[in-house]
């Protein structure tokens, strides 16, 4: 029988125990060893030479970038197959008080423009910083997943008319994926294999294998997560593994659908708004400043989420201003005819001086005209203003029902 996969919180005393030790040392694959003295083979008005850090303990990347949208990195990649691995990783230092903004570019496979190429935005604030991106997390700006069985170009670029930092090593986490048929030492195959879960990893890992009745099961716990794989005809719990279904279930936690916290950039704007990364430290950190003209917005379009299971969408914002500013937030769906006002969902917030919270429920939302929406594919959602003003951004988040 084909096997599916069910989250649990506990293990159950009937199963055989083995309990493995601490986890191993991260596995990392060198993408650009500036230790070893390597340098990127491709630039673009960015100065670049080998230094040395005392906070690295040895020698570092240092690159001048002389200009707004200054760049380095690789074509002709190290590593051009990127599939298996769980992240980009490396260190950079700013030597100067004033943060900076800069974005990851990844060109791959399926790369034919603008759209179909990964954008990841980040702040490197003064002093030294550790990134890790998930590979898993990165997009396409057409929100497609990028290919990364092949990486044909990477860059880092500066938003900044000039900016001096250093770097270290660049890394690719975890293990590239095995050649097609292969199968790892002690490890199930592809249909069984268990599905990590998000969030930490710290502690020991326990392994638990025996049977409910009929059923095998092979239970992974690592920390406070676990992971069942059981064969079909045991029930689903919220959270499994599989297709879409005619009714979604209630959303378990929270999730992001713009995490601007880690450098995701909106991929829709109209009427020129000004967007940039700051450091605002009263939303916890990196956030979006968005600057609108009348008529001007910003979110994402070219998407199909399926909101269904969440009770709302949830953002902290910043109003910088002495006078309140009043926001439309729109959403569109499969449901919203071209062109058409009635059939799509649109929420005016007033935004007071200081920090807020916008909250749009969609637990019984209805579309402009009183229709129900199709919050099962949602197309296109965005911010507007109809003043001048500015704004400041947190995470745009999907919220669970409490």
């Amino acid at each position: 029988m084909k096997p599916i996969r069910l989250l649990a919180a506990i293990a159950l005393p009937l199963f055989a125990l083995a309990v493995a030790s601490a986890q191993p040392p991260e596995r990392k694959s060198a993408l650009l060893a500036v230790s070893r003295g390597a340098l990127p083979n491709d630039t673009t008005d960015a100065e670049v030479s080998l230094d040395s850090k005392p906070e690295y303990d040895g020698t570092v990347l240092k690159v001048n970038f002389s200009k707004e949208w200054a760049s380095f990195g690789q074509t002709r990649v190290s590593i051009p197959n990127w599939e298996g691995y769980n992240s980009i990783k490396f260190d950079v230092h700013n030597p100067t008080d004033n943060p900076v903004a800069v974005t990851l570019t990844i060109k791959h496979r399926n790369s034919k423009d603008f759209a179909s190429r990964v954008d990841q935005s980040f702040i490197v604030k003064p002093g030294p910083s550790t990134f890790d991106f998930p590979l898993a997390e990165l997009s396409n700006h057409d929100g497609t997943r990028p290919d990364l069985s092949l990486v044909k170009h990477w860059y880092i670029a500066t938003d900044n008319e000039a900016a001096l930092l250093y770097f270290g090593d660049f890394w690719l986490t975890g293990e590239p994926k095995p050649a097609s048929g292969a199968v790892p030492a002690g490890v199930g195959t592809a249909a069984s294999a268990p599905v990590p879960l998000p969030g930490p990893t710290a502690g020991p890992v326990i392994r638990i294998t025996g049977r409910i009745g009929d059923a095998p099961v092979d239970l992974t716990i690592t920390g406070l997560q676990a992971i069942i794989v059981a064969p079909e005809g045991i029930a689903a719990v919220s959270g499994a593994v599989g297709g879409p279904t005619a009714v979604a279930a209630a959303a378990t936690m929270d999730a992001p659908l713009l995490a601007i916290s880690r450098g995701k950039m909106p991929n829709d704007t109209n009427g020129d708004p000004q967007l940039a990364l700051v450091d605002e430290p009263q939303l916890g950190g990196v956030a979006l400043k968005g600057t609108f003209v009348k008529g001007a917005s910003w979110g994402e379009s070219r998407l199909n989420k399926d909101l269904r299971g969440y009770a709302a969408i949830r953002c902290t914002v910043l109003n910088p201003g002495t006078t309140p500013v009043m926001l439309d937030f729109v959403i569109k769906h499969n449901g919203t005819k071209q062109g058409d006002f009635g059939t799509r969902m649109d929420k005016e917030v007033v935004l007071p001086p200081g920090r807020t919270e916008i909250r749009i429920p969609l637990a019984g939302a209805s579309n402009n005209d009183g229709s129900t929406p199709d919050l099962s594919t949602i197309k296109q959602w965005y911010f507007s203003s109809e003043i001048p003003a500015t704004i400041v951004f947190g995470d745009v988040i999907l919220e669970a029902p409490k």
